[in-house]
This record gives structure tokens, sequence and C-alpha cells, in this order.
């Protein structure tokens, strides 16, 4: 009797996509892989804190301006996600795998701006829940392809997920808990303010602070100045130190 073949990832390509979780390169693997086993023509993975903004934790793209359709959907389009009912049906601790089609997107900017101009005909969506957070990886397909197994994409977005919660930690990204914390120590400050400036105390610069949350540089300036004002600071340096005493 013939043996039923079993699906195997290259174990080097899960360690390199294990250690470079935290890297640029992270995307770029995740899509070079998925290439090797389907055809894909983007990845996106990200991150969803309970009551905040998906985060993105990877991304490349064979498609323009795959920058912007993120920034979309983190701002907006993710509430008319058809995948978003699954990941909300999934008790903590479980997973899911959804094939969303272009045609079943019934916000009609949602599918304009994300599916019909980059002309993607579905994407697979493969989430796990953990308690607080969800964690997915969407694989973005240009042709429509019924006889597409799922499996192969599925054996490499656990290797993604493994690498993305390893990533996270157990209280999730740096920005969040920095987040979380100026929420409790600075509740006077608004949700822009707190997120440029936990993001300022992470690292990172204006310009990267613009491009995650869909805002010109010159607008994060404004944001941390004012938060600054309402605190009677002048620099980040003088936050930490009133953040950690």
């Amino acid at each position: 009797m013939a043996s039923t073949p079993v699906l195997l990832i290259d174990p080097a390509l899960g360690c390199s996509m294990i250690e470079a979780a935290d890297a640029p390169a992270f995307g770029a693997l995740l899509l070079q892989a998925a290439q090797g086993v389907g055809a894909v023509d983007e990845v996106f993975a990200f991150r969803l804190v309970d009551g905040a903004q998906p985060e993105t934790m990877a991304l490349c793209s064979e498609v323009a301006e795959a920058d912007a359709r993120v920034r979309l959907y983190t701002r907006r389009f993710h509430r008319f996600d058809p995948a978003s009912c699954a990941r909300q049906a999934v008790p903590a601790g479980s997973g899911f795998a959804r094939t969303v089609r272009a045609g079943e997107i019934e916000q009609l900017d949602y599918r304009n701006l994300c599916f019909e101009r980059p002309r993607f005909a579905s994407k697979l969506c493969f989430g796990w829940r953990q308690p607080g957070q969800w964690l997915a990886v969407n694989f973005y397909r240009q042709r429509a392809d019924d006889r597409c197994e799922t499996s192969p994409l599925g054996a490499l977005a656990n290797i993604a997920l493994t690498a993305m919660a390893r990533r996270a930690g157990p209280s999730g990204s740096l920005v969040v808990r920095l987040e979380r914390k100026l929420m409790r120590v600075f509740p006077q400050l608004t949700r822009r303010e707190r997120e440029v400036c936990a993001r300022t105390l992470a690292g990172a610069t204006s310009q990267s602070i613009a491009a995650e949350l869909g805002i010109a540089a010159a607008t994060v300036l404004t944001y941390r100045q004012r938060a600054y004002e309402r605190l009677e600071i002048s620099q980040a340096s003088a936050l930490l130190d009133r953040l950690v005493d």
C-alpha cells in the first residue's frame, strides 16, 4: 500500500526565519519560502492586540504600493476583513485558516484598493489567538487557483507564527508595552500622542513612525511636541525617566 506523502519544510529555512524574526529580512524570507510552495505574490503578517490597530510584523511584495495598502488595512480595513469573523470565533490557544476571495469583500473601498487595484484574486489567512492578542499571516495571490493546496502554506505559516510569537513575547511587543504604561502613568495623553511617544522611546525615527501610523513626519513631530508640553518636559530621556520612576 502506498504511503501518504508527508509535507516537510526545510529545517534550515525554519531556523533562518526564526532567527530573522526581528530583522527586515523576515518578510523577504517568508515570501521567498511561500513562492517555493505556491503561487504567492505578497506576504503580510501582523499582530493584533485587543482594542488596538494591527501592528505590522512582516511585509514583502512583488506588487507596487504594498506599504500604502498595509497602512489602509491597519488603519481602516481590518474591521471589514472576512477573516476577522474567523479570528473572533476561535478561543485563546487555538488557530484558524481561511481563504478570502476578492468577491467576498462587501466594503467597496477595501475590495477596490486592496484587491482589485493590485489584481489580487484571493488571500490565504492563517492565525493563532493568544490571550489578549492575535498573530496572523496572509499570503496574497493574483492568480485564482482552487487546486492550490493550502497545506504547504499552512506548514510555512506555522513556522512564521512561531517566529512572530518569539518576537512578541508573552507581554506583546516593546511598543505595545510602552503604550500601555503611558496610558496608565499619563492618562492625559491622547491616543496618537501615546503612539508617537511609545515608538520614540523604542528608538524609531520620525520617518518610520510616520510610515507605520500613516501620517506625515511633520505630524509626528507635532504630536510629540504636544505630548512633551502636556508633561512639561523637553526630550525623550526626561519622559523615560518619569516613566520608570
